[in-house]
């Protein structure tokens, strides 16, 4: 996002809010060079920037990071660098009191956002029919706490909200009147912004708090709520109606989850009350698609923390979903459907199993564009992916979870499209079209005196997306004095097309060849000592078979390598540090971590008979990308891992003995890494950090990690065997809920419960791809959670909590007076 800074409002203020668990997200500010000038990088809910900018003029937000589809909202706000106050002052006390309107934040009033240095009040009126009021007091806790509360007209608190957390919220009914919103507490001059709005004190819609009473919305087929929102106070249930021939309930819940999380499920009478489907997400809104088993009444079920969530609920009955599309049996790639004479038309499909279908691409038209529309329902996922048949076998192309590709593929042929994800009956429409090929974002660059200006962007990938080879692409990089050294690195898919790749520089009036790449490898590697500090050139060329490539770039010190860590010297293989005595070693247990200034060689010797050798690397890829290659005595390469998500694998089946030798490389960033390695039979593949874990007595223990998500800890976990988690469940907070997230098409997962005694507690199995468990345990202690399943390698998250149940008392008592006080 673009911004303005006015000069004398210097100091940027920048709230980012989002729900981690769905996907966590970074931001960043950049000036108008492209330089990160600030950001911030947590792993919980929310980011927050409060920054003093070195001048006014135009800026640039970037919202990243896990890329999710999370949903966010974005604030900023400038103000002066040497404000102190806002410009609500004086309200420190309820007789200065600001009046604010309803149903506007304070960045609306033209007054900008509040600044918490001392007490602030605010008057409202609340009218009659109007008596629900609902504050939003919108802060971060990087600043210092606040808390909120209501004061009634004799400045007497009526309600309020004391968390620790990121922002408080009110929602209460009162009487009609004037009242006085009260911000306060910590005092350390955070930002804030603060909205009210009052309603009904209830909808319409009651009293349905039981099924016996539900409201009848058995005429408002095809409409949402027709009078007006509901407030999810306690309990609401709704009556409609399935007609003959149309068994099959669409339900859609609309809501803000910042309001308060809300759930809905659909029953049916059957001599007793029979659940038939729900929705659980912990975003906004909730879906539910599903056949019923006959006509007549059901029941819809909206419930949750009884916050006063303001919602929406729309339905309708439709015509059930036949079992199987015409296009079957498509179930495997020999047997795809051809969609050749069907272009630019739209192909209803049913997703009950994989589907694959093909279509020939011609030779002046190699750009294809496929699109599978369908609905994003929880456990209605619909994934596809596009596969070339190069006269023997399908070679991967690209996939996507999004509803469309467009993409040039590498010639003409016949193209495969498989289609795959939850197989439930869902419906989705395939649309395909062959065109003329298209270029970057990067065009017109085909001269050195058209290259493309990437001086701004050091140190990091094409900032615009990724280039296509359909011609030269040239780039203009600049080396900075005392940086006469240039590291290249160009990542793409050979099999799509050969790249190679070449540095170039003016030398006295003649265009000079400096360095290239030239391997069969899915990337080329550049790094060589320049003659002087200036603008150098950057050439990436092929087989202009428009095969999409990414590039990075960066100029360091000639000087900078060796001395990072405590196995150098080691830049050569000559040189390389011997690990053979550490076998099943991690680098943290031999001398600390290794640190990737430059390349760094390791060696180690195996003997006869090893089934199995495994190399492992892990890292932050945040802070630079390193990979790993293997060689044997002789300099052939055995193995090579150059993903981007912090960790390199490579497996080794049946090795000859003899010394073998491994690569570390990079972006030479300096960042930390640990490397493994292991001739002991161990395929780490099926595993993770959390073994060894496949019995109750060896239990990970999660004990300290309450609301956080093991991709927050040590990364997701691989279902490949049993899993076994001990959690510690405190006094009064016997009620335990675990929740389970992974991609059923990858393999079904099983949760379970256990105590201490190893008797099974509770369950969950289901056919979706988030599970949960919610059981209030008859003491506290410790208890086990239990991962089965196919044992198919497939990767999960895990997270838990303990809630309280007891609010009688707490685990101090009986300190009732002095006497008894707890020591």
């Amino acid at each position: 996002y673009q911004i303005f800074i006015s000069p004398g409002q210097e100091k940027l203020v920048v709230f980012l809010m989002f729900s981690h668990e769905m996907g966590d997200i970074d931001i960043e500010v950049y000036n108008s060079s492209l330089s990160v000038i600030v950001g911030d990088y947590s792993v919980d809910d929310n980011e927050f920037i409060d920054y003093v900018l070195p001048s006014s003029g135009l800026y640039y937000l970037k919202i990243y990071y896990q890329n999710n589809g999370n949903k966010y909202n974005l604030l900023w706000d400038a103000v002066s660098p040497s404000i102190t106050d806002d410009y609500y002052e004086p309200n420190d006390g309820p007789g200065t009191a600001y009046p604010l309107v309803n149903n506007t934040w304070l960045t609306q009033t033209g007054n900008g956002l509040g600044i918490h240095s001392d007490d602030d009040y605010y008057q409202i009126y609340i009218s009659p029919g109007n008596e629900r009021l609902k504050v939003d007091l919108i802060f971060s806790q990087v600043r210092g706490d606040m808390d909120i509360e209501i004061l009634n007209s004799s400045y007497i608190p009526v309600a309020g909200s004391w968390t620790v957390d990121d922002n408080e919220f009110v929602n209460v009914v009162l009487p009609s009147g004037i009242y006085y919103i009260h911000v306060y507490y910590g005092y350390y001059g955070g930002f804030y912004n603060l909205i009210w709005h009052s309603g009904p004190p209830d909808d319409l819609y009651e009293e349905n708090d039981f099924f016996g009473g539900a409201y009848d919305l058995r005429p408002w087929d095809g409409y949402w709520l027709p009078y007006g929102p509901a407030f999810q106070v306690d309990h609401d249930w709704y009556e409609v109606w399935l007609d003959p021939g149309e068994e099959r309930i669409y339900a859609e819940l609309s809501f803000s989850h910042i309001e308060g999380d809300i759930d809905m499920e659909v029953y049916y009478y059957n001599g007793s009350l029979t659940w038939l489907a729900g929705s659980y997400s912990p975003n906004d809104n909730e879906y539910i698609d599903v056949t019923a088993p006959w006509s007549g009444s059901y029941y819809i079920l909206v419930y949750g923390p009884n916050l006063g969530t303001v919602y929406d609920l729309y339905w309708e009955d439709r015509i059930p979903l036949p079992p199987e599309d015409i296009y079957e049996e498509n179930d495997f790639w020999t047997d795809a459907y051809d969609i050749s004479g069907n272009e630019s038309t739209y192909l209803m499909g049913i997703l009950k199993d994989d589907d694959w279908y093909k279509t020939y691409v011609d030779w002046d038209e190699t750009r294809l564009y496929v699109e599978v529309s369908h609905s994003f329902l929880p456990g209605q996922n619909i994934e596809f992916e596009i596969y070339y048949y190069n006269g023997v076998s399908l070679d991967f192309i690209t996939r996507t979870n999004d509803y469309w590709i467009d993409t040039n593929v590498p010639s003409e042929g016949w193209y495969y499209i498989h289609i795959y994800g939850d197989n439930a009956g869902n419906q989705y429409y395939l649309w395909w079209e062959d065109s003329t090929p298209y270029d970057d974002s990067y065009e017109e660059n085909d001269f050195e005196w058209e290259a493309y200006y990437l001086v701004p962007f050091a140190a990091s990938w094409l900032p615009f997306g990724l280039g296509i080879q359909l011609d030269e692409d040239w780039y203009e990089v600049y080396l900075d004095p005392g940086e006469e050294r240039i590291i290249a690195e160009l990542n793409f898919s050979h099999s799509q097309g050969n790249i190679d790749m070449e540095i170039w520089y003016w030398d006295a009036g003649f265009f000079t060849l400096l360095a290239g790449s030239y391997s069969y490898e899915d990337y080329e590697y550049i790094d060589v000592l320049a003659p002087w500090a200036g603008n150098y050139y950057i050439l990436v060329f092929g087989d202009n078979s428009g095969n999409y490539y990414d590039l990075w770039w960066e100029d360091l010190s000639p000087g900078a390598v060796g001395g990072d860590d405590q196995y150098e010297e080691n830049e050569v293989a000559a040189e390389a540090y011997d690990l053979t005595s550490y076998d099943g070693w991690w680098l943290t247990r031999i001398m600390g971590e290794g640190r990737q200034f430059d390349i760094d060689w390791y060696k180690f010797n195996i003997g006869e008979g090893v089934d199995n050798l495994v190399i492992e690397l892990n890292y932050n890829d945040r802070e630079g990308d390193i990979n790993i290659e293997l060689y044997d005595s002789n300099s052939v390469l055995k193995g090579r891992s150059d993903m981007r998500d912090g960790h390199e694998l490579i497996e080794l089946i049946n090795p000859a003995s003899g010394m073998y030798y491994f690569r570390i490389y990079g972006h030479d960033m300096g960042n930390w890494y640990n490397l493994y390695w292991s001739a002991g039979g161990l395929v780490f593949y099926g595993d993770d950090f959390y073994e060894d874990n496949n019995n109750w007595d060896k239990a990970y223990g999660l004990w300290d990690d309450e609301k956080t998500w093991l991709s927050d800890i040590a990364g997701v976990a691989v279902q490949g065997d049993e899993d076994w988690y001990m959690i510690e469940v405190t006094p009064h907070f016997r009620r335990v809920v675990v929740e389970l997230e992974f991609n059923f098409s990858q393999g079904d997962i099983n949760l379970a419960l256990y105590n201490y005694n190893n008797i099974l507690l509770a369950e969950n199995t289901t056919n979706k791809n988030e599970i949960r468990l919610n059981f209030t345990v008859g003491d506290w202690g410790e208890f086990f959670i239990q991962i089965t399943g196919d044992n198919a390698e497939n990767e999960y998250d895990l997270w838990w909590d303990d809630i309280r149940t007891d609010f009688g008392e707490d685990a101090y008592e009986q300190n009732d007076d002095f006497i008894n006080a707890t020591d």
